[in-house]
């Protein structure tokens, strides 16, 4: 079913959140980010709930308030990778640096409520190297987050240890 809506394109918020962007509403921006920074979201559920659908009050609420904010920090977009894989471009933009993988670990590890922190810190370094991210992929990731079977941080882990060296 996820492949399913990744072939639909990305979902009605992420879709506003790019058009946002194209215009250039840096009003919009502006209070997406600030969102994430002060923790106050009300504001950012103008950009948010109108878009969610029948998702209003839920966990996918505060999932998509918070890919919101992270989006507003770097809007620089992809499609068809994930979080693992932003990630070790920048492990291997500095050289493998052990820090960055360190950093890398504890974000696979984070719980729930630590992950808006460890996930702004990561958004931060992958925009200072200039790497888009797929948003949409980002928001599936992070509603799966507390799975059992931890699908989404095998999935990430795979993406940065796993690819090929000459990548």
């Amino acid at each position: 079913m996820l492949q399913k809506k990744a072939e639909q394109g990305p979902p009605p918020f992420i879709q506003h959140l790019f058009d946002l962007t194209d215009r250039e509403d840096r009003g919009a921006i502006s209070e997406l980010r600030r969102s994430l920074v002060s923790g106050n979201d009300i504001l950012a559920t103008r950009h948010v709930l109108p878009w969610l659908g029948g998702d209003v009050g839920s966990r996918r609420e505060s999932v998509a308030l918070l890919v919101a904010g992270l989006y507003a920090l770097h809007p620089d977009r992809t499609t068809g990778s994930n979080f693992g894989h932003s990630m070790r471009r920048v492990w291997q933009a500095q050289d493998k640096r052990s820090s960055n993988e360190q950093r890398f670990v504890a974000l696979l590890n984070a719980h729930p409520e630590d992950l808006p922190y460890s996930l702004r810190q990561a958004v931060n370094l992958i925009r200072s190297h200039e790497i888009p991210l797929d948003w949409a992929q980002l928001y599936r990731d992070i509603c799966n987050w507390s799975r059992a079977d931890r699908f989404v941080q095998r999935k990430w882990a795979r993406a940065f240890w796993g690819a090929p060296a000459e990548e």
